[in-house]
Order: structure tokens, then C-alpha cells, then sequence
């Protein structure tokens, strides 16, 4: 979107590659979604749209491990928009300097 890369929920058989955190002290993950869901704009003020929805998805590590973790997906229309087509993020800002 621009000069930021978003997720998108739509299923398109791509793969997004990116980083997952653990949680060590559960107790504390209601604060921390809090935190991060404030963050994105979740909850926005009056007039503000909402940008993101969190989810949760089924996601698989580097030694093939399924860890059903939350995603905040893009929550707005994308048609006409590049596609990162190396599947990482990371690549795509890259090149973009």
C-alpha cells in the first residue's frame, strides 16, 4: 500500500512469510493484544476508519511445526495494488532502496 506492505485475508494461495512471537507469560496476552490492537487502529475514534482486523490463523515454522497464532490482516481494498511475489516482506522493502 504505497510505501508499506499489508496482508490480506483473501485466500490466494500465497504464502506470507514473516515472524512469530511466543507469549511466555500467558496471563499477559488479553494486555498485550490490548497493546498491539490500540496499535493498529482496531479501535479507532469517532470518523476513523479501521485499516486491520485480527485473526486467528494456522501457521507453519521453518521446521515444518503448525502454531495457530494471531494475524492482523489489511481491512481494505487492495485491487490495482503490486504483489510481493518473493512471499517476504522483507524482500520487497529491500528493494524499494
Amino acid at each position: 500500500m504505497g510505501t508499506f506492505p499489508v496482508g490480506t485475508s483473501d485466500d490466494t494461495g500465497r504464502i506470507i512469510r514473516g515472524e512469530l512471537y511466543e507469549i511466555r507469560n500467558p496471563k499477559e496476552l488479553s494486555f498485550i493484544l490490548a497493546q498491539l490492537d490500540d496499535y493498529e487502529g482496531l479501535y479507532p475514534d469517532d470518523g476513523e476508519d479501521i485499516y486491520y482486523k485480527r485473526a486467528l490463523v494456522t501457521t507453519t515454522t521453518e521446521a515444518g511445526d503448525e502454531v495457530i497464532a494471531w494475524i492482523y490482516w489489511y481491512n481494505k481494498e487492495v485491487t490495482g495494488k503490486p504483489v510481493i511475489e518473493s512471499e517476504h516482506m522483507m524482500d520487497y522493502l529491500g528493494n524499494k532502496h
